[in-house]
Formats: structure tokens, sequence, C-alpha cells
């Protein structure tokens, strides 16, 4: 290096540094010459000073948001290959039992299209009928970091994005189903599935007579129905959606519809512990349902970044008319009485709407702080008609009377709800409570007899006002994380002309999520909760007639409490096997039970009343395993106790049970894609006392399914073998068998099914109650077989 002397002449000090090395330092001379001259330094020797460093420590961020993208793009799929194909191991994925998704072991909670929902939010059904052909790439997230509260979160969430290829923008596909077989037994649906880049719009309709409540676009799963298969359902949906200037207001509209016949015949038997007294009942019934399940429209505006607006509307309708006939032998000790009853034109109507706006604004000053408001408008009206011819007989006495009555609620609600959340740091915030509900029931009773009973015609008002105020605290300490609610509400009701009580409950959840290890974690929770009586324990409106025992209602019924403290411990063993410890404890303070009054050779009366303390408590082991080459396991031990409390003719009863149960179910691949069985047994013993007596119940149940896939056929045989004792014993052996042949590459099937392949199902349905034991066998379970077709439909190619 060469320094002008017009530097050196005006400097003092050279000062040398290198990275590496150690700082070289030199005073210099100063030269008084006024001519520049130049000066040679000679060599200048470094030394080596080399950082040492003993370890690298690399540490996990406490925030993160992987994404992992599967590309697909080149991939060529046949086009029988469905998107849901794709959910399986070999992509990192696998469903459990009950098909809830995961991915590396890890629950997802949303799978979206395009970053939006796509015909219902987590519709996984959907992915059946669409070809993976269409698929850009699969977009998995993986984050722990709240996108609301801007928290940090104990357990990261998963969420899927399924991208499509610009050409399958957009698309149509669907099923259609067809089938027929003996007993005029049939179903048929179809349903049809559009959408055009923003904007999604299905239809489904259907129509079968073999109890199936929905689903009837796809081949059926035949199965057991213990209250008789003489059921006939029409239904219809219709959905649309649509995202409009520039994705900032979505559009939902859900209609769904169904008409509905259902016929039964059955034969019971009942004893009342209390009274002594025995009676056996033949009722048939026809009823005739026309509902609107659900009417919903929601309107949401995205204003800007920080500020949304929701608007919704749901509406719910309900119609049945009732027919019933029912023939009663009562005998209490050396008295009997035989009755018939003949119960016409009885209706039930009910009509429910909520309007809903909610407002939510989050502030730019502060990420994670956000104000929620919302209002809601309720309007309720229930419409109940009864007209009962009885003819009773006693010893040898011919009495005919009638019974006929009308009941009418009508219930009125304003909800307000207000959330403010304010971020402590990137692990916790603090969220705070205020909410007012005001519920107001009018009811009217008319009962017109003619049998020298007093006729009842009362027309009740309640007013129930509610105001909240609470806080909500969340903290993240790495490996717990605490969640805690604590609201108090006052409560006043009005249920007379000047009577008025003003009640105050204190509520409080505590949630605490302990990670032990990355394998291992403990979860415990104690809460206090405060449920408050609902309009069919407040009133009759849901109570029918009955000879042997009726429900009336209690205005004066006070909220329950519930004290719980549970814990559950997971371990992780792998990405697809858990073992789980949990168990209970719940306390009962002002517990909801019956208050019976019963005598001989009169009806028996009930409602729902306050019944003091109780405990129940369960502890319950599980095990589960999930295979790569499709095999699963699964087991559950559970021990349980209760208590019953109820009032009987003014004495406290109390009835404590003891339960054990097991549950073990698997799935075994003899073959692959050929020969497989998942046989599951179900145990379960259970022992009452009930004041000096006690009685013990027992149920087993065995299932299983073999599957035989050959030549594009496959043969699913399905038995089942139950056995029950409670008041006396019952055993039930039945098959159902399924044969399926594909066609056109997977997209259409032809199908026979066969249920009860032997007519052999004989269901009892036992019940034990705080004051008689009764059982119910339904005469109208048939045999039949279906033969059809199934077609899958798309324009995707």
């Amino acid at each position: 290096f060469k320094v002008s002397s017009v530097f050196y002449s005006k400097a003092t000090n050279l000062r040398i540094s290198i990275v590496g090395y150690k700082i070289y330092f030199l005073k210099l001379i100063v030269l008084q010459d006024k001519e520049p001259i130049d000066i040679n330094l000679g060599k200048l020797l470094l030394t080596s000073d080399v950082i040492k460093l003993k370890e690298i420590v690399v540490k996990k961020r406490k925030r993160y948001r992987d994404t992992t993208n599967i590309i697909l793009y080149d991939k060529k799929f046949e086009r029988e290959i469905m998107i849901d194909d794709l959910f399986s191991s070999k992509w990192g994925f696998y469903k459990d039992k009950v098909g809830k998704l995961y991915y590396n072991g890890k629950s997802v909670s949303d799978v979206l299209v395009n970053g939006y929902d796509f015909f219902g939010k987590n519709n996984l059904g959907i992915y059946k009928d669409l070809p993976a052909l269409i698929l850009n790439n699969i977009e998995i997230v993986e984050t722990d970091i709240d996108s609301l509260t801007n928290i940090t979160l104990l357990n990261p969430t998963v969420k899927v994005n399924l991208k499509l290829k610009e050409k399958y923008a957009s698309g149509k596909f669907g099923n259609a189903n067809l089938g027929m077989g003996s007993l005029k037994r049939y179903t048929v649906g179809t349903d049809l599935n559009m959408y055009k880049k923003n904007q999604q719009f299905s239809v489904t309709l259907s129509s079968n007579n073999i109890n199936m409540q929905e689903g009837a676009v796809r081949e059926p799963n035949i199965s057991f129905s213990p209250n008789g298969n003489n059921t006939v359902n029409h239904g219809s949906t219709i959905m649309y959606r649509n995202l409009f200037y520039k994705k900032r207001i979505e559009f939902n509209a859900f209609v769904k519809g169904k008409i509905g016949d259902t016929k039964f015949e059955s034969i019971s038997e009942r004893k009342d512990e209390v009274i002594g007294q025995f009676s056996n009942t033949s009722s048939s019934s026809n009823a005739k349902k026309k509902a609107l399940d659900a009417m919903n429209f929601t309107f949401s505006y995205k204003i800007d970044s920080l500020n949304y607006l929701t608007v919704n509307q749901i509406t719910e309708y309900n119609n049945t008319k009732q027919t019933d006939s029912s023939s009663y032998l009562i005998a209490a000790d050396d008295d009997f009485r035989s009755s018939s009853r003949i119960n016409k034109n009885s209706s039930f109507n009910s009509l429910m709407s909520t309007q809903k706006v909610e407002y939510q604004k989050k502030f730019s000053s502060k990420k994670g702080r956000f104000l929620n408001m919302n209002i809601s408008f309720g309007n309720s009206r229930y419409n109940v008609n009864e007209n009962n011819q009885v003819k009773e007989r006693t010893s040898s006495i011919v009495n005919e009377y009638f019974i006929n009555g009308n009941r009418r609620l009508a219930e009125k609600t304003i909800n307000v709800n207000t959330e403010f959340n304010e971020p402590i740091d990137d692990m916790g915030y603090i969220r705070f409570l205020l909410a007012y509900k005001k519920e107001r029931f009018s009811f009217d009773e008319n009962l017109l007899r003619d049998n020298n009973i007093k006729d009842i015609n009362s027309s009740t008002l309640y007013t129930y006002d509610y105001l909240k105020q609470g806080i909500k605290i969340y903290k993240n300490l790495n490996r717990l994380a605490i969640d805690a609610t604590i609201v108090g509400t006052a409560n006043s009701r009005s249920f007379e002309v000047g009577s008025k009580k003003t009640l105050f409950n204190l509520d409080a959840i505590i949630n605490v999520d302990y990670k032990l290890n990355k394998l291992r974690k403990l979860l415990g929770q104690y809460s206090k909760v405060t449920n408050y009586p609902n309009m069919t324990q407040l009133t009759s409106i849901n109570s029918p007639f009955n000879i042997i025992s009726q429900q009336l209602g209690n205005p004066n019924l006070r909220p329950e409490i519930n004290d719980k403290l549970e814990f559950t411990y997971d371990l992780k063993k792998t990405d697809s096997s858990n073992i789980s410890l949990e168990g209970n404890i719940r306390r009962y303070t002002s517990k909801f039970g019956f208050n019976i009054s019963s005598s001989p050779g009169k009806p028996q009366t009930m409602f729902i009343d306050n019944v003091g303390s109780s405990m129940n408590s369960e502890l319950a082991f599980s095990i589960s395993k999930n295979l790569i080459n499709g095999n699963n396991f699964s087991y559950r031990l559970g021990l349980g106790y209760q208590e019953m409390p109820s009032y009987i003719n003014r004495v406290r009863e109390l009835r404590r049970g003891f339960t054990v149960n097991q549950l073990l179910a698997t799935n075994k691949i003899i073959m692959k894609d050929i020969l497989s069985f998942s046989p599951a047994i179900s145990v379960s013993l259970s022992k009452y006392y009930y004041q000096t007596n006690s009685y013990k119940q027992f149920n087993l149940i065995y299932s299983d399914k073999f599957s035989l896939n050959l030549f594009k056929f496959q043969l699913t045989i399905s038995p089942m073998v139950s056995y029950t004792y409670i008041i006396k014993s019952n055993f039930s052996f039945a098959t159902n068998l399924e044969l399926k042949r594909t066609f056109l590459k997977n997209y259409a099937s032809v199908w026979l099914k066969a249920y009860d392949v032997f007519n052999s199902y004989n269901y009892l349905n036992s019940l034990n109650s705080a004051s008689y034991t009764q059982i119910t066998k339904f005469s109208n379970l048939s045999s039949y077989i279906l033969l059809g077709a199934n077609i899958k439909l798309n324009n995707m190619k």
C-alpha cells in the first residue's frame, strides 16, 4: 500500500485491521518538512486471530409459518383418480375412522380451494367426485401464529389449500343414483355441482323409503334401524355462493327442505317399581312431516383490511301431523284396567327466524387488537293440537271419554354481544366480554275433557333477562398454555304478574395445556357452568297425552350448576399412533331431574325439577394406531359412576350406577386391494342401585365387515351379533350383504344390497328410569333386497 506523504505528515498513528487478524497499531513520527517525500515503512506483519467456536446451537423460532408444496402440474393422473385418493399416506395424508384428515400426523383444520371455501367449509365428501387431474399443486401451511389475535399458539394449525390449474377454473360434477327392490323399496337421488371462478352452485334431489335421512344421491349404506324401517323421505337442498367487488363481498345462500312419512308399530312392557304397577301397551303411529330444515342467507362485506360486516338470516319451519292409536292393559295388585286410545289430527308446528348483524374492527395501531360486536333478533312459534278418544274398562265398568287440547308458545329473543381483544405480547391476550340477552315466552294451554277431570285454560308469560360481564385471558409460556374465562351473569326472571326474582351466577372455564415434550401432552380443565332451563322444561309444549304417563312444565325451575374437573394425558408414539388416559369428575348442584307422582290406577305425572346434588365420574384408557399399509387398531376401556336423583311422591330417591365398557375395533388387510376384514366388539356391564334393590345390565355387540375385491367385483358381508340383558335377555343376529361391480374406470357401478339376509334381526329397546323399567319391541323390521346403479358425472378431461 502506498500512503501519500500529505496524509502521513498530518497523522500520528497507523491502524490496520482485517477480519481474522489481530489489529496492527503503529505510532508515527510527525515530519515537519514542507515538501512531500516518500516514506518506506517496510514490511508489516499481521498476526492471525482465528475465532474458534466450541459449539453451534440452532434454536427453533418461537413463531413460524412453514409452507410445503406438493407439485402436481406435471403429473398425468388418470381420470378415475379423485382428489380424495390423494389424501393417502403416499402424499403424507391419512384419515382416521371418522374421516378426519391428518397431514404428517397433525390434524388439518381447514381444506380450501384457491384460498376459499369450496361447497361448504371442510366438506371433504365433495373431493370424492373431483378428479385429481385438475390440481396444479397442494399447498400445506403449518403455523403457530393465530391469524386473528396474532399470538403464538402452543399447538400449531395445519391448513390445506388446493390450487387448481387455470384451465379448470370452472367445472361441473355430480352423481346420479337409482335403486329398486323387494317390498317396494327404492332409493333415487342426484346432485349437480357447478363452479366458475368465484361462483359455486349446487342442487340435490333425493327420495327413498329405506330410512335414509340424507345422502340418497350415492349408493345407500344399509344399516339396522331399531325403531323400524318404514320411513319415506323426500329431500332437496340448494346452495349458492359468490364473491363480488374484487372478492370483498361474499354472498351465501343455503336452503334445505324435506317431506317425510313414518309408520311404526310397537309393543311395550313396563313395570313401575314404586307402586308395583305393570302395563302392556300396543301402539301404532303414522307421522307426516313437512320441514324447512334451513333457509340461511349470509352477506359478508370486507370494507377494508381492518373492517368486516356480516349479516345473517336464518329460518326453520316444521309441520308434523300424526295419527296414533294405543291399547293399554294396566294391572296393580288385584286390580286391572284396560284402555284404548285413538289420537287423531295431532299436529305440531314450529317456525323459527333469526336475524343477526356482526361487525368486526381490527386496529392498525396494534396487531391482534380487535373489536367484535353483534346483535340478533329471534322469533319462534310452536303450536300443538291433539284430539283423543279414550275407551277404558275397569273390571266390569266401561267408560268412554275424550281429551282434546291445544298448546301455543311464542318466543322472542334479543342478543347483544361485545368483545374487545387486547394483545399482551406475542404470547398472550386479554379479552373483555359484555353481553345482554332477553327472552320472552308466552304460553297458552287449553285442555277440554269430559271425564269429570277439571278442564285447563291458562295463559302464562315468562320473561328472562341476562346481563353478562367477564374476561378471557390466554397466555402461552412456551411449553405451557393457560386459557381462562370468567363470566358473571345476573339473571332477572319474571313468570307471573307481580313475581320477580334475580339470580347471580359466576361461571369459569380454566384450561391448562402442558407439553411435557414433543410426544407427551397433558391437558387439564376446571369449569363451573350454569345451565339455564329451556322452554321445553318450563312449559308443557312437547308433552303429548298418554294414559300411562304425562309430563308437565315447571315455570319455577332454577338453573343447574355443573362443576367439572377433567384431565387428558396424550402420549404420541409416532405420527400415526397414540395412547391416551382421560378422566373427569362432575358435581351437579340444583340438578335437573324428574319429580314424579304415581299411584295405582292413575296416570303418572312428572315434571323437570331441581332434585339436589349428584356426582358423576369417568376414567378411560385408549390406544389407537394407523399403519401405512391401511391396517389400523383402536381400543378403549372406560369406567364410570353416575348418581341420578329424583323425587317420587315427594320423597327424594337416589339411583346409583357403575359402568364398565370396552370397545375394540381393527381393520386388517390380508391381501392388499383384494381381501380385508374389520371386526369390532363392544362390551358394557352396568350395575344400578335403587332403594334396597339392585340390578345388572349387560350388552355385547360384535360386528364385522369382510371385503373381497376381484375382477372389478366387490363383495362385502357385514354380520352383527347382539346380546343384551336388562329386564330380560335378548339375542339378535343379522347379516347385511353387498355386491358391487364397477364400470367406465370406476365412474359407474351396479350394486346389489340385501338388508338382514336371514330375516333374523330381533331388537328390543330396554329402558331403566328412576321409577320404572320398560321394554319396547318394534314389529315392522323386515328384510329386503335392493338392486341399483350409480354413476359419477363431470366435464373435467
